[in-house]
């Protein structure tokens, strides 16, 4: 009987890539896995396996269906690994049209104000790249309540701008090229600009995913107004009644009274921020696909004509969708309409004096000024040096991608300091630093993450310990590394095994969103092979500070950590992390012993960083070292996408749950962790 199901298919397409075989049956298929494989899926390597719960039941069969462990480890593994590639589509068998009808055709798609094209020459066959990028999306409406859902983009790999519905539709339903094509017959492949399309990419995903979420969030707004509801009675009452009491109290009452009608104001205050932060909606966008399809096209090379004045124009028709790709303004970048002037081809957005009379006026949109190419500064005695490397094998496929500089506009005029860079926020979007000066009162600053990051990794390289000190934070994640292993503490939250120092770098950053740290990504290149890092980092006042390095591209570093699913599960084993240098407390000597192992250096810092900001609380004095770090282990661990229980933690520790719960209260009203600020 074929497999129908999607989950028990996709499994076993998963197994066979991973060199199992399978045969189908009657009611269950037969699969024979290899050792390695067996033994990561915790089955037998001979097993019939069945999506058909009546079937396991009286057969003996195993289910395999959505939650279990063999299905949720085979879809970890291939978002840990992510799906990159490239594939051309084969040339359409039907006449392509003909030099006329596409001029024809362009001049109904492109009308040019005071201007008309005109054919420069004859059409020639080209492969004109189309980026599908993909990413997981998950929404937290609530601390109760969340989603994950699929997000695709098809985008120009040229021009980064976004393809139509139904021309990727178009695209998707044609078919690959045959894999004995001769290569002198295949058309010229146009290069992608990977760098401009996959930031576009995800700038669009990212503004779908900020209005998925507003509509998930208001459908939680009822259940958020009825909590405060609730709230506000309760306290209402309470300090009715405590007044009530006070009216009649004798005089040694009053001043108890007083205070406790302060205390439960107080108190009703904590409680309401404590909902506001529970129903606070947060996103987190996961990149896990950038496909590179070459799509047949023709390249029409066409003249905009003003009078005698002629201003080149490549127009690319797409015969799978039959229309002509999207197109720039070759003097601002902007996808506006064309106007000829007499010194330039612009838009309506940059040449608004142009502008007839039935298009209204736009103000002209900032253009992005190029992003500054990480500068070489190479030196003798193993300094580490700045250089664009290509990213390693392991990488996700955005991560690939992003790291390639956006190439710079013939202008040689150097940029003014308030028009955003590629590498900076938006002037809508406002920065850490903005933030942070809006806060304190002073001018608000620019940082160069570029700079700083280059800065703190020639110091870690170096070991240069003062330094290292000046650009961390110490109540952080990267503080703890540092106070654990010292300088090198960096490069192990980085996955960089001890004994290996990075020679060369990249560095790229990334656009974040308003009330999280700038995320600045790039690969650091040792002797032996390359690894991806992702640094987080703020201002302090006016002075940067690193709070985080993870071992993945820079758009899945936020509060929630990848690998971190369910507990015992960790990118990186506990083996490959040094001793601590110094002398640990007990309950920092706990989370070392049972929460590394458990989910790994990442979240194991996080977890001391909590605990050593939380410092010696006169409440948890009663509790034994291991029920406080279970405590701390499961707020910090549920904060940062690990989704166990209080029960499995408290297992893991071999401590009570009850006490662990216990601990916690104390814990929180100290720490005041959110999905933001996870330790």
């Amino acid at each position: 009987m074929p497999v129908t199901d999607p989950a028990l298919r996709f499994w076993l397409r998963y197994a066979t890539r991973e060199g199992a075989l399978w045969e189908e049956g009657a009611q269950a298929s037969l699969v024979v896995l290899p050792q390695r494989l067996a033994g990561a899926f915790s089955l037998p390597e001979e097993v019939l396996v069945t999506s058909d719960p009546e079937v396991a039941r009286e057969d003996g069969a195993t289910l395999i269906a959505p939650g279990h462990p063999a299905l949720d480890q085979a879809a970890d593994a291939i978002l840990t690994t992510g799906d990159a590639g490239r594939l051309t589509l084969a040339w359409p068998a039907r006449v392509p049209p003909g030099a006329d009808t596409l001029l024809a055709h362009a001049r109904d798609r492109f009308p040019v104000d005071h201007g008309r094209l005109d054919a420069a020459g004859p059409p020639r066959r080209v492969l004109l790249p189309v980026l599908r990028v993909g990413a997981l999306v998950h929404f937290d409406v609530s601390m109760e309540s969340s989603f994950q859902e699929r997000m695709d983009c098809w985008v120009d790999g040229r021009s980064g701008l976004e393809i139509a519905d139904g021309v990727w539709r178009a695209l998707a339903a044609q078919s690959p090229e045959a894999d004995d094509t001769p290569a002198a017959s295949r058309p010229i492949a146009l290069p992608p600009d990977l760098a401009r399309a996959v930031r576009e990419a995800y700038r669009l995903i990212d503004a779908r995913a900020a209005v998925r979420s507003a509509v998930i969030a208001k459908d939680a707004e009822d259940e958020r107004a009825a909590e405060i509801r609730r709230v506000e009675r309760y306290y209402s009452d309470a300090l009715a009644s405590i007044a009530r009491r006070r009216a009649t109290a004798g005089a040694d009452r009053v001043a108890m009274l007083d205070a406790r009608a302060e205390a439960t104001r107080a108190e009703r205050v904590r409680r309401l921020a404590e909902i506001e932060d529970k129903h606070r909606s947060h996103i987190d966008i996961r990149p896990i696909r950038l496909h590179v399809v070459e799509a047949p096209a023709l390249e029409l090379p066409v003249d905009v004509l003003r009078g005698p004045r002629r201003y080149p124009l490549l127009l690319h028709w797409m015969l799978g969708a039959s229309t002509f790709a999207r197109v720039r303004c070759p003097s601002c970048g902007e996808p506006a309409p064309l106007v000829a002037a007499k010194d330039r081809l612009g838009c309506e957005r940059c040449l608004p004096s142009r502008v007839p009379a039935h298009h209204p006026p736009q103000p002209p949109a900032p253009a992005s000024a190029p992003a500054p190419a990480p500068a070489s500064a190479s030196r003798g005695n193993g300094a580490l040096r700045t250089a664009p490397v290509a990213a390693p094998g392991t990488a996700p496929p955005a991560a690939r991608a992003a790291k390639q500089p956006p190439a710079a506009p013939p202008s040689t005029a150097r940029p003014s300091v308030t028009r955003p860079s590629a590498g900076q926020p938006s002037a809508t979007q406002p920065s850490v630093a903005q933030r942070s000066a809006a806060r304190h009162g002073t001018p608000a600053i620019r940082v160069d993450g570029g700079d700083f990051t280059a800065r703190l990794w020639r110091a870690v390289a170096t070991a240069d310990r003062a330094t290292v000190r000046t650009l961390v934070a110490p109540e952080s994640p990267l503080g703890a590394a540092i106070r654990l292993f010292g300088p090198l503490g960096a490069l192990y939250a980085a996955e960089i095994p001890p004994g290996e120092i990075p020679t060369e770098m990249s560095v790229d950053h990334l656009p974040t969103m308003p009330e999280v740290p700038e995320v600045t990504t790039g690969v650091l290149r040792t002797a032996h092979r390359q690894y991806t890092y992702s640094l987080r980092w703020g201002l302090e006042g006016r002075r940067p500070v690193a709070y985080e390095v993870l071992p993945y591209f820079g758009a899945a570093a936020g509060p929630r950590l990848l690998g971190t699913g369910r507990w015992g599960e960790t990118r990186q084993p506990s083996s490959r992390v040094p001793s601590p240098i110094g002398e640990l407390d007990p309950v920092a000597a706990a989370i070392w012993r049972t929460t590394l192992p458990a989910t790994g250096l990442a979240l194991a810092l996080r977890c001391l960083a909590a605990w050593w900001r939380a410092g010696e609380l006169p409440a948890l004095a009663p509790c034994p070292a291991p029920v406080v770090a279970a405590a701390v282990t499961r707020m910090v661990s549920w904060r940062s996408g690990l989704r166990s229980s209080t029960d499995v933690v408290a297992a893991g520790f071999g401590v009570e749950p009850d006490r662990v719960r216990n601990a916690e209260r104390p814990l929180q009203r100290t720490l005041q962790l959110s999905r933001l600020q996870t330790w």
